[in-house]
Order: C-alpha cells, then structure tokens, then sequence
C-alpha cells in the first residue's frame, strides 16, 4: 500500500457462503487484513502497529473485489479493481500483490 509505506496488507479469497436457505452465494469472500501506524504514514520501525481485519466480497467475475473499510473510517463499500498485478482504487492507491515465499 504505497499510502502506508512498509504496513502489511493481506487479502485471502474465502469459499463463497452459504445462505440459511442452504444455497451458496455467486460471490466469494474477501478477508482484508493488514496494519497501521497508529500516528499515521509509515509503519517501517514503528514498535506499536494496530492490525485490524476487514470482510468484503469478490464478483463472481473475479475481477473486482467490495470491502467495508467503515470499521477503519472510510467507505462501506469500496470497489477495488483487478489490474494485472495488483488491486487499484478509486483513488489511484494500488495494493500491489506480492508472492510471499
């Protein structure tokens, strides 16, 4: 996240749900976890990050994913689009994926 320079960010894709009528979902879930300086900016060196976990969706073409940030103070639903090698927002930020060995 080239907004917090150096704070983790995760996004795992989950099964889709099942309903309480027993039919499952077209989309999948989304577990956005990731952690913040608690001063803002960047996280490199900083002893207290606060982690937190947010739940979203993916469109059943994969290509886009919908995640509540409200916990975190920003938009219920933020759409983020998939872009070759990474998932850009609205507002230009691109959370680059990374293959973590």
């Amino acid at each position: 996240d080239p907004n917090h320079p150096g704070c983790a960010r995760s996004v795992k894709i989950e099964g889709a749900p099942m309903s309480v009528a027993g039919k499952r979902s077209r989309n999948k879930v989304a577990i956005v976890k990731g952690q913040d300086n608690p001063k803002g900016g960047a996280c490199n060196g900083e002893p207290d990050l606060v982690s937190w976990k947010l739940e979203g969706k993916m469109n059943e073409a994969a290509d886009q994913i919908f995640v509540d940030f409200s916990p975190k103070g920003g938009p219920k639903d933020l759409i983020g689009k998939w872009d070759k090698d990474g998932i850009v927002f609205p507002d230009g930020n691109k959370w680059t994926k990374k293959v973590v060995e």
